[in-house]
């Protein structure tokens, strides 16, 4: 027998150092679902989520950065943006501190104040929005870095350009 023996470990395992013929495995395929206008509000979103899709939108759209792929992460930035403001609402409500167990002062005036758990929630919220805000260069600090890469990349791109030519 000429070549490298076979290894039976391997052989086991489908991964020989010979090529297997046969079928090629096949892939689910998850069908997205249908967008009519990629830029137009889901008609799933609620009125707050609506309003910041419109307004992510009126920034970015008219920058031409935004194509049918997006709408998957500007939902998930509405989204998030809506559920801070509501939640938001809540704690305008009920307050940023409750009684531990929701019960107040026992008889004799005995109880703890803590953090309302919204204030977590509200928390998380903004934050998913703010990355993804960064993501498309709505905060100032992801602007600068896009102008700086940009800055560098021009400044490679002429020396690049120097050098061929000289």
């Amino acid at each position: 027998m000429k070549g490298r023996p076979k290894d039976p470990t391997r052989a086991k395992r489908r991964t020989g150092n010979r090529p297997q013929l046969g079928e090629p495995a096949k892939l689910a395929v998850v069908p997205l679902p249908a967008v009519r206008d990629p830029m137009a509000a889901p008609a799933h979103l609620n009125e707050t989520a609506s309003a910041a899709w419109r307004a992510i939108v009126g920034v970015l759209d008219p920058m031409g950065m935004l194509q049918s792929a997006d709408v998957f992460s500007l939902e998930a930035m509405a989204r998030s943006w809506a559920r801070a403001q509501e939640i938001g609402l809540l704690l305008d409500k009920w307050g940023p501190a409750v009684w531990r167990g929701g019960r107040g002062p026992d008889a004799e005036g005995n109880g703890e104040i803590v953090p309302n758990p919204l204030l977590h929630a509200e928390r998380d919220s903004y934050e998913a929005f703010r990355r993804l805000a960064e993501q498309y260069g709505m905060t100032v600090a992801s602007r600068l870095r896009l102008g700086l890469m940009q800055l560098v990349g021009q400044s490679l791109a002429e020396s690049l350009r120097r050098d061929l030519e000289g």
